[in-house]
């Protein structure tokens, strides 16, 4: 009897450990943070209901805006995640700086071949824009725009081998302007090289070997 609970009490604790160690191995929901408004995906504050798309519409701490978020199941794979941050605001007569971030978690391997993660940055502002991305909390690239059009390609190279997570972060400071002053941009962060540019490598390498065998023929 005693050998029988002894089994009992090791199926449960490894069962309770595999439990543990699954849970945190599941990815979090993607979610929005625009000043002190959380945005999850599906949740109440979320406009759309597809998975992988959120939107939301409304003045948060001095400015008006649109704030729309994608990643995986709208764009990307999940052993190719892509995540895209799309913003457009005005400032009203109260503003101050407006932090809008964008996060989300993966767990499945990267495809084979991806070397790193690209940030691709454009919009236009009348004020002052910082913009960071992270891999896991290290900053992969940083850019900063002020009073015109703007656009920027920075490559990071780094390839997480377990769970890891993607963050966009944009500081919009309207302080010094006038009300109504516009501010819009495209965060798109995506895996390096892209997948169809590694398909489109193979095909071309499949393709030059198969040249010079018919011509050694």
């Amino acid at each position: 009897m005693k050998k029988i609970l002894k089994l009992l009490v090791i199926v449960m604790a490894f069962v309770l450990v595999a439990g543990i160690s699954q849970v945190s191995a599941i990815s979090t929901d993607p979610i929005i943070t625009i000043g002190s408004i959380e945005v999850e995906d599906n949740s109440p504050a979320d406009l759309m209901t597809e998975a992988g798309w959120l939107l939301y519409a409304g003045n948060v701490e001095g400015y008006t805006g649109v704030f729309t978020g994608f990643t995986v199941d709208k764009i990307g794979r999940p052993d190719a995640p892509e995540m895209d941050l799309n913003v457009a605001v005005f400032s009203g007569q109260t503003k101050g700086n407006l932090l809008v971030t964008f996060e989300d978690s993966f767990s499945v391997p990267l495809a084979s071949g991806i070397t790193g993660f690209e940030t691709r940055i454009g919009g236009t502002t009348a004020g002052n824009v910082s913009f960071n991305t992270y891999l896991n909390g290290v900053l992969m690239a940083a850019f900063n725009a002020s009073q015109g059009a703007f656009s920027t390609e920075i490559a990071a190279i780094g390839v997480p081998t377990d769970v890891y997570t993607l963050r966009i972060e944009a500081l919009i400071d309207h302080t010094s302007l006038n009300s109504l002053s516009p501010t819009s941009f495209d965060v798109h962060v995506l895996p390096t090289p892209e997948p169809g540019t590694l398909v489109l490598l193979g095909t071309g390498l499949a393709g030059l070997g198969l040249y010079r065998i018919r011509r050694k023929k």
